[in-house]
Formats: structure tokens, C-alpha cells, sequence
């Protein structure tokens, strides 16, 4: 009798805590290629925890990469010496092109 009723909250008890844990972190790149660009180096912001790690990529012939991790979709911030752009970055590639005159960058 209690058997019965024990293998039911057991196995649920198991599915809560599997779904409950935090999640792992992924792999997240972003590259992107705009033209008009100068070489300059470009700062990425990303949150963490109550402040923000700011990570240096370097820009030559209008063209950079990064690559870090993330462990659900977050805002982070693309500061360039004059302007930043605001973007969701996700586990996943992320590919930005364009000129550097006609892109949505708030100053």
C-alpha cells in the first residue's frame, strides 16, 4: 500500500529537482564584419551576478569575434570609443553585418 503512493512522489521529487538546477552554461560567439569600421579596439559588457564583466576585442579591417558563455539569453552591451550598441546575446552564433554609418548604434 504505501509502496504504491512512495514510487509516485519519489519520481516526482526526481523530475522537480532535474528541472530545478541551474542551468549549464553554452557556448555563445558573436561576428560580425562593418564596413567603415576603423581598427580600434570595441569592449563587450556582460552581467554577472550584481555587476558586469567587461571583456577587450580588437576590431581590424571592420572585423572582430568573440567568444564566451552564457547560460541563458542576457543583454549585453557592444561599447565602441563613441557608441554602444544593446543586443540579447544567447547561446548561439550571432552574426552582425553592415556599415558603420547605417547601424542602429545609440550614442
Amino acid at each position: 500500500m504505501y509502496m504504491k503512493r512512495t514510487i509516485p512522489c519519489l519520481l516526482a521529487a526526481a523530475a522537480f529537482y532535474a528541472c530545478g538546477g541551474p542551468a549549464a552554461k553554452q557556448k555563445a560567439t558573436i561576428t560580425a564584419e562593418i564596413t567603415g569600421l576603423k581598427d580600434s579596439v570595441l569592449y563587450i559588457s556582460l552581467p554577472v551576478a550584481d555587476s558586469a564583466k567587461t571583456d577587450t576585442v580588437a576590431v581590424k579591417d571592420g572585423k572582430f569575434s568573440w567568444t564566451g558563455t552564457v547560460s541563458e539569453p542576457e543583454k549585453v552591451y557592444l561599447m565602441f570609443p563613441t557608441r554602444y550598441i544593446e543586443l540579447f546575446l544567447e547561446p548561439s552564433d550571432i552574426k552582425i553585418s553592415g556599415h558603420a554609418d547605417s547601424c542602429p548604434i545609440s550614442k
